[in-house]
């Protein structure tokens, strides 16, 4: 008879919940607090029968509720959804590049490079900053050279879509060959700025950032393509919904996974395997209406 008589919920767990009511704003607060209090009763009760449906702690319940709270408050769901856009890496470009320039005084080192390199064009190097000018012309190189082959090894989608889909690309591309080899630059000229000792200074303003750089590079570019091949070619978003088909033992349905767009426009299938087929994408939009051409009736 003593389990079937509801008792209260410990003080700690209510006052958890009165701490987390606190972040729900104003105008819903005392309804989610009416409604979580329902909540932990009931969850109470079933956790000291010990049958409660959810294999949680009366902690993680707690912290389950500070979650839901916070996404009250906040707009996570929005902010998700502001992430897949387009203008997120546009915006995040921009700024990164913004502050690297009021970090570096104007992209200081950067274009020191740019004048030796202009006063090198035709000639042999004369002097210490020439020469420096020309060994990162030759790295640079020697990234992007490493950055197409990995590239070349993800094959990329380079046969569809449209200009805007096109232009989105190019931007990232663009941004990612100037914003990497600008902070590559301008970290290793900080770098041996502050390091007074000649050797540490080759080796952490020199050798270790141009490994990273090169790795950096490479990484960055694929990251370009593999993004862009998980964007709706129509609203440029990020697919998202993911849900994995086929097996990997089967050679007639090959292991895949389709992605959907959130706005309804589409959803696109990707290969999981080399030797699965070809990534799909199918358009869910309603065909335009036929056009009529003009001096013929239709009955």
């Amino acid at each position: 008879m003593s389990d079937a008589v509801s008792s209260p919920p410990p003080a700690a767990a209510r006052g958890l919940l009165g701490v987390a009511s606190l972040l729900v704003p104003g105008a819903f607060r005392a309804e989610w607090r009416a409604r979580r209090r329902a909540d932990l009763q009931e969850y109470w009760d079933l956790y000291r029968r010990g049958d409660a449906p959810w294999e949680q702690t009366p902690f993680e319940y707690c912290s389950g509720m500070f979650a839901h709270a916070f996404a009250e408050r906040f707009p996570v769901e929005f902010l998700r959804r502001a992430v897949l856009r387009p203008r997120f890496v546009v915006l995040g470009a921009m700024l990164a590049f913004l502050l690297t320039g009021l970090l570096t005084h104007g992209f200081s080192a950067t274009l020191n490079l740019l004048y030796a390199l202009i006063s090198l064009t035709g000639k042999r190097p004369h002097d210490t900053r020439e020469g420096v000018a020309a060994a990162h012309v030759v790295l640079i190189s020697f990234a992007l050279l490493v950055a197409i082959r990995l590239v070349a090894l993800t094959r990329p989608p380079l046969h569809r879509y449209g200009w805007r889909y096109w232009s989105f690309l190019f931007f990232k591309l663009g941004a990612t060959l100037v914003l990497v080899p600008v902070l590559w630059i301008e970290t290793t000229f900080a770098v041996r700025a502050f390091i007074s000792n000649a050797s540490l200074s080759i080796i952490l303003g020199g050798l270790l950032p141009s490994l990273i750089f090169i790795a950096a590079l490479g990484c960055a570019i694929t990251w370009c393509f593999s993004d862009q091949r998980r964007r709706c070619p129509v609203c440029l978003r990020r697919l998202s919904l993911p849900v994995t088909t086929g097996s990997w033992s089967s050679m007639f349905e090959p292991a895949s996974t389709e992605f959907l767009c959130e706005e309804g426009h589409g959803s696109l299938i990707l290969p999981e395997n080399v030797q699965g087929h070809t990534e799909h994408w199918t358009s869910l939009g309603s065909p335009p209406p036929p056009r009529h051409r003009p001096g013929r009736t239709h009955k």
